[in-house]
Order: C-alpha cells, then structure tokens, then sequence
C-alpha cells in the first residue's frame, strides 16, 4: 500500500465513523465495572476515575483503530510498479474495462489489462512477448496465457507492413530486400509433324532451365531495451542443409547500416546445424544507432540455398 492509499484509507475511516452514542457508553462502563468487581480488585477509592469525556474519546478512537485496520486488510496492494509498451505494434490492448485501445509505444499497462501479440512480438516491461502469446499484466508482473492459436507467428519487421513473400507469385528483382521464388523450368511444346520431303528438315526441341536461384526465407527483427534485437525467420524445408547463419551490420549515426548481401558481409551473430533453429537474439554493440540483419542457408560447400529479406532494427 502507497502513502496515498494509506491517507485514502485513513480518510474514509474517519469520515465512515460515528459518534458513540452517550447510553451505549454508559451500558460498557457499567460492563466494565461488573467484570472489574468480579476479579476481586474491590479497591474503588483507591483506583483514579477516568472522567466520562475521556472515556468516550478514548472509545472513540479504539474504534477509530478498529475500522482502519479492517479497511487495511481487506484493500488490495498497490502493483510493484507501473508497466508500460517499450514500443508500437500490432497487439490488441484489452484493459480492464474491457475497452481496446491501440498498442502505442509508453501506454500505461494497469493491472488485469490483456495483451495479444500480433505478427511482431513486442516488449512489455523489459519482457518479450512472442507473436501470438498472450499475456496478462497481475500485481505489476507479466504472466503468459499462452499463444491464442497454439503457434507463434514470426514477427513482422518495423516499419514493414508487406506481407510474407507468396512462393506462387514471382516478384520483380526491383525490389532487394525480397528474394524471387524457386525457378521454374521452361519446356517448349514438341514440335508439330510435317510431311516428310526432300527439302524438309525437322529440328529437335531444346529445354531451356534456368540456373538455381535461393529459396526465399522471411525474417523479422524487434528492437527492446539494453540495445536488445528479437529474431525469428520462416524454416527451410529444402534439402542439402548444412548451416543456418545470420550476419549483421551496423551504423554509428543516423544514415541506414550497409545491407548484408552475402554471408560474409557484416559480421555474424548466430549460427547453428539444425535446421529448426528459427530464432535468436542479438545485442547492437555500444554506439551503434541502427542495425540490419539477413538470414543466409548454406549447405556443405557453403554455397546459399536460401536467404532472407534484410531486417533493419
């Protein structure tokens, strides 16, 4: 309990308290001096008086004390702290009310207030919150619920309001932070029969197959507090997997970071041999404004068999 609920209380006592009635305070010192007289101290004379005016007051207050102690115990304790959203996403913000409001970076988070991640996970008093958890804000803490769907979808990048690549629909190459989808080969139709002559020649047909080009992975990033960076990227179901790894570049100043386009550019900050690996997280180093991160495929040669969009957080 604050100094502020404590006068609150304190407040509401003093004015929910009557004044003693002259008659029940007369029955309770008649009360009284029976009980005394039954233990023997039969001494009246010898024992001060209290005067009657002192004796009410002195009641009053005893019940005074009484009802602020009952008020005491049964308010609820004031939350450790006060929560808030680190940063703006698309979560659904249920308060206590029942009210939604939208999901603002530095939004006071009450206690019994819901929250539902989105596409993008979201930092709720210094605690990531995975997309599609839910969470609720009790005595000052961030407690799970658990994700709404049974899964948790990757988060989306800031500022990146642009769907998930469709592996069916192929992109132009103006766009580079998107990767194209897998090729696909070109046969053309069998040539039509002509009538056989002397002066008629018959060509075969070719197939014309484009070189292999990476699958399309879809990385997301979320900045947190402490220069901290959530990240999670779709899975490669392809074969020939060796290694998944995720490089990062950085800027000093306000100019975009250089973009990652090989695993050799910027310097890595994950790497791992099993092919579930979907997610990690990453600290900018000290005087580092911004970063950008890419999600590279390799296999045994080290040759890219998938990478992803370029993340910046």
């Amino acid at each position: 309990m604050t100094p502020d609920d404590l006068d609150a209380t304190l407040e509401t006592a003093r004015r929910s308290t009557a004044p003693i009635d002259p008659a029940f305070a007369d029955r309770l010192e008649a009360r009284l001096t029976t009980v005394h007289g039954a233990l023997g101290d039969t001494d009246d004379a010898a024992a001060p008086r209290i005067p009657r005016p002192w004796r009410r007051a002195v009641l009053a207050a005893a019940c005074l004390l009484v009802v602020v102690a009952a008020v005491a115990w049964a308010a609820p304790s004031s939350p450790d702290r006060e929560l808030t959203l680190d940063a703006a996403s698309d979560a659904r913000v249920v308060l206590p009310d029942g009210s939604v409001v939208a999901a603002e970076a530095g939004l006071v988070l009450p206690d019994g207030t819901t929250i539902t991640a989105g596409d993008e996970p979201l930092m709720v008093g210094g605690r990531l919150v995975a997309p599609g958890e839910t969470v609720v804000i009790r005595d000052g803490r961030v407690l799970s619920e658990g994700p709404t769907d049974g899964t948790a979808a990757a988060p989306d990048p800031p500022g990146d309001d642009r769907p998930p690549p469709d592996p069916t629909t192929t992109r132009p190459r103006s766009d580079p932070t998107v990767a194209d989808p897998p090729p696909t080969v070109v046969t053309a139709p069998p040539p039509r029969p002509v009538p056989t002559s002397p002066s008629t020649t018959t060509r075969p047909s070719t197939t014309t197959t484009r070189p292999a080009e990476p699958a399309p992975l879809s990385l997301r990033a979320a900045r947190g507090p402490d220069r901290g960076v959530g990240l999670s990227w779709s899975a490669f179901t392809g074969g020939a997997f060796a290694r998944v790894v995720v490089v990062r570049t950085i800027s000093t100043s306000d100019a975009p970071p250089p973009r990652p386009v090989g695993p050799s550019d910027g310097q890595g900050v994950f790497s791992s041999t099993d092919q579930r690996a979907v997610a990690a997280r990453d600290t900018l180093p000290p005087g580092a404004v911004s970063g950008a991160y890419r999600v590279f495929v390799l296999d045994e040669a080290g040759a890219v068999l998938a990478l992803s969009n370029i993340a910046a957080a």
